[in-house]
């Protein structure tokens, strides 16, 4: 079951990585209805994706397996406030995340799909390895 986690978080990582690379300019415009620091905003918008690659290939590498998940967890849940509050303040949270193309049809929905994820990757860090046979 772990590499099942695994592979869909590390697949969603990725290709939410890759549409945000393949339309940096349209991501940076989805977030500057919320981000007013242009500084922030450009640092923001770089170093997502490129965090979410890191994260999504370091949970295949066994000596930092639990370490990716809990940080993987960790932006989920942060990524949840934030979705949370921009629907909360009457934002349009849909930051395009998943390209363009793609949407939500509901806030509720948008929050449980990304809920979904942070339970995965908890329960990737949570995962006990087993003892190797030669110790």
């Amino acid at each position: 079951m772990d590499f099942i986690f695994r592979a869909v978080v590390s697949t969603l990582l990725i290709y939410t990585a890759s549409v945000k690379w393949m339309d940096l300019r349209g991501f940076i415009s989805q977030l500057e209805g919320t981000i007013s620091n242009s500084f922030l905003l450009t640092l923001i918008a770089y170093f997502i994706p490129a965090f979410e690659f890191v994260l999504a290939t370091s949970i295949w590498i066994g000596t930092i397996r639990k370490e990716a998940a809990f940080l993987i967890a960790t932006l989920f849940f942060v990524f949840i406030s934030y979705i949370s509050y921009l629907w909360a303040a009457g934002y349009d949270p849909n930051c395009g995340c998943f390209g363009k193309d793609f949407s939500f049809s509901s806030h509720a929905n948008h929050i449980l799909f990304n809920s979904f994820i942070l339970l995965l990757a908890v329960l990737i860090a949570l995962r006990k390895e087993k003892k190797s046979k030669l110790q």
